[in-house]
């Protein structure tokens, strides 16, 4: 019997060894960064930054959105804060506190339930059990 495959369509071993040629490749690409970034920050600054680019990666829907996040947070990211603190780290300083507190205040403002009335939580209105009077 003749074989009707042409010689144009791979095989499906081909394919097979292909997919795990390309996992192998970038599970080798990512260890190797990994590896790099640990080298250059640290352990405990690479665990910092892949919870942060888990949290975030979570949200986002894409894988390219994914890998560009977390090409930021690894790397230019460390990169660039290093360069502003070694150059003026007092500066640097004050705009991560001004950073810090913008992101509190737009944090805050977002949140629901928020009260508009002046009314501090102390003023309520006393609860009896039943059968009481308030005397």
């Amino acid at each position: 019997m003749a074989d009707n495959r042409t010689s144009s369509q791979p095989s499906m071993i081909d394919t097979l060894a292909f997919g795990l040629f390309k996992l192998l490749a970038i599970s080798m690409g990512v260890l190797l960064s990994c590896q790099a970034v640990i080298r250059a920050y640290g352990q405990i600054a690479f665990l910092v930054l892949l919870v942060i680019t888990i949290a975030v990666c979570i949200e986002i829907r894409t894988w390219l959105s994914r890998l560009i996040t977390a090409f930021l947070i690894f790397f230019v990211i460390p990169a660039a804060l290093a360069f502003a603190w070694t150059r003026h780290p007092i500066l640097f300083l004050a705009v991560m506190i001004g950073i810090s507190i913008t992101a509190y205040v737009i944090r805050e403002s977002r949140l629901p339930g928020k009260l508009a009335s002046g009314k501090s939580g102390a003023e309520r209105t006393p609860v009896f059990p039943p059968g009481r009077d308030a005397e």
